[in-house]
């Protein structure tokens, strides 16, 4: 079977040579859905005979990928299927080498010379591969998409970030997909952030064939609200910083996985042009961050500072940094007055939460250089330690108290503030403190568990919305609740936690147990479980396979109960003491993570079942075992 394609492949090229050849050279990419792999064809040719897609991919190492032969490339609304392949064999297993790059060459019925776009795909049904709007009249810039306002394209007045609008109320947001084609999928996820930290258990976007869709949501202060997949397949970039009470309409470009595609080839500079606009009042704000630079300190690079310095030698460092990235502002000349101000508020947040947050910013530090990330740190490594004169000298250059502070952007947010030591020290943290109080009860109220007296103890703090918001984020979520069927989740085994999960498989013996440890929250997660269950009614369709999914407090309340009933299995909803003995016991290295369990009882963590060749050949093999 491969000489016969590597004979078609070699005729074909034969031909092509003999034929007048149209190439192009690195094409634009449009939308892709390769979104854990990097598929880019970076030559294309057209001929009489055929058209010839050159495709580079990048993978894991030694891990295999595949092409189908069912193949096709569309080109005005026409079909034109593969005819052959060279470098790799179509529908076999093509294992990647050794740096995760492999090059091969697809061969398809010949297009029209004219033509202007393309979209490569596998299948008809959305499985596989697939790159939409592949360009083949030479551009070399992604062009400004169709439909953006042009009233977004003009420049702003704002030149200093405002304070905040801190209320509870609604927010309606219209997305609007541009690029769009309806075979991309109909749904599109997004979270919101906001003062209570994130929600993300609200129910996905539903699109019409234009693309647009609305969804509205009850809005805690200011905060930021990101779409960022297309069915949990497209990764697409489109958000707004948003204010309670707002109206508005946001334009996201799905080209923009395209870019990310194209990063991979050599010598290419990505693009700092948008791929979002949005009608909301910030929107001078996220289109400040649209500049060629970026000012911050850097915190998580692992470099930021020694975890050996002393307290005085390590603020020292800081402040030596923060000083030297805030002349670097002020000297910028290409930066406009508002993007000076929102990066002086980036580096003031920044210094906030490298005091606020040392002793974590020293551990990532120890981790990322001894390449031990995640395990216990020895007591006596880490030697920075904090005093009150410490804090006090931070606040004397930053305040603490200042609301803008939560417009600044980057890995860490003015909301993670959370120490007590601000105001040990004598600080005036007043908001930190508020906020620190404020979370701890909004995070109860995502489970609809607040009391009255505990929602009237925010009712003293600095800002009404505290209160507020934990009110109706509590009411809300209660009133959900009330038609939630909690059956759906098996109770917990009453043993000791370190027992709790072999006293989930035990009834099970004799039985093949496939455990699929997940969190609502985890997208790979959704993905996983979304290609999985169609098998449970094939090739897995046995009353001798269980299916135990265990999740963690993690998962809010509301969305774990409203996502199990497509889930067909045994499911259970484990505290963070009880999941914990199960990562230890089974070296968890993240989630989606599988345990399979064989007839014997016997179980063994199977990371490799990520793969889905390997998960079904796994489960079949552990079946076939009597």
């Amino acid at each position: 079977m491969n000489k016969i394609l590597l004979t078609a492949a070699a005729l074909l090229t034969f031909f092509c040579s003999m034929a007048a050849t149209k190439v192009i050279e690195n094409p634009l990419l449009g939308v892709t859905n390769v979104s854990n792999s990097t598929l880019d064809f970076r030559r294309i040719e057209i001929t009489d005979t055929s058209t010839v897609l050159h495709a580079h991919v990048k993978f894991r190492p030694k891990w295999w990928i595949t092409i189908s032969p069912e193949s096709f490339i569309e080109a005005n609304g026409k079909q034109y299927y593969i005819k052959g392949a060279s470098g790799i064999e179509l529908g076999e297993h093509h294992y990647m080498s050794e740096t995760g790059e492999s090059d091969f060459i697809l061969y398809f019925q010949p297009i029209p010379a004219d033509t202007k776009t393309i979209n490569f795909k596998e299948s008809d049904n959305s499985t596989g591969w697939a790159i939409w709007n592949i360009d083949l009249t030479g551009l070399k810039q992604c062009p400004m998409p169709a439909g953006v306002p042009k009233a977004l394209a003009k420049e702003s007045k704002m030149t200093k970030i405002p304070m905040p609008v801190m209320d509870v109320d609604s927010v309606t947001v219209r997305i609007h997909l541009l690029n769009y084609t309806p075979d991309m999928g109909s749904t599109v996820n997004y979270f919101i952030n906001h003062i209570g930290g994130q929600t993300n258990d609200l129910p996905p976007v539903q699109v019409d064939e234009n693309g647009v869709g609305t969804v509205k949501f009850m809005q805690y202060g200011p905060g930021y609200i990101a779409f960022y997949r297309i069915d949990d397949k497209i990764s697409i970039s489109g958000g707004a910083t948003i204010a309670p009470g707002e109206n508005i309409d946001i334009y996201a470009d799905c080209n923009l996985s395209g870019r990310w595609a194209m990063e991979e080839r050599p010598g290419y500079t990505p693009s700092r042009e948008p791929a979002f606009w949005h009608t909301g009042r910030y929107y001078p704000i996220d289109k400040a961050l649209y500049s060629d630079k970026y000012y911050g300190l850097n915190m998580r690079s692992g470099r930021f500072a020694d975890y050996h310095m002393t307290g005085d030698e390590y603020v020292n460092d800081v402040i030596n940094k923060y000083n030297t990235t805030i002349a670097e502002v002020k000297a910028d000349k290409s930066l406009t007055p508002l993007q000076k101000d929102l990066f002086t508020i980036n580096l003031s947040n920044d210094l906030l939460n490298a005091i606020d947050d040392y002793k974590a910013l020293a551990r990532l530090t120890y981790w990322i250089k001894h390449n031990c990330y995640g395990q216990d740190v020895p007591k006596d490594s880490i030697k920075t330690e904090l005093k009150p004169e410490h804090y006090r000298k931070i606040a004397s250059m930053v305040d603490p108290n200042d609301y803008r502070l939560m417009f600044a952007k980057g890995s860490y947010r003015y909301n993670d503030l959370k120490s007590t030591e601000w105001t040990k020290a004598g600080v005036n943290a007043k908001n930190i403190d508020d906020m620190r109080a404020f979370s701890i009860l909004f995070n109860k109220a995502n489970n609809g568990t607040v009391t009255d007296a505990e929602i009237d103890s925010l009712r003293t703090l600095s800002s009404p919305v505290y209160a507020k918001a934990v009110e109706s984020r509590n009411n809300d979520i209660k009133s959900q609740l009330a038609g939630v069927d909690f059956s759906l989740s098996q109770p917990t085994p009453d043993v000791a936690t370190d027992s709790i999960f072999d006293a989930i498989i035990a009834p099970h013996k004799g039985k093949v147990v496939v455990v699929d440890l997940w969190n609502t929250w985890c997208g790979p997660c959704r993905a996983a479980l979304a290609q999985h269950e169609p098998g449970k009614s094939t090739d897995l369709s046995s009353e001798d396979i269980v299916w135990i999914y265990i999740a963690d407090e993690s998962s809010p309340t509301l969305k774990y109960y409203n996502m199990i009933p497509g889930i067909k299995g045994l499911h259970y909803r484990l505290t963070p003491e009880q999941i914990r003995p199960i990562h230890d016991r089974f070296k968890t290295d993240g989630i989606p993570y599988y345990i399979l369990v064989d007839r014997q009882g016997n179980a063994a963590g199977r990371p490799d079942l990520r793969d889905e060749a390997k998960y079904k050949a796994a489960i079949l093999d552990a079946l076939s075992k009597k």
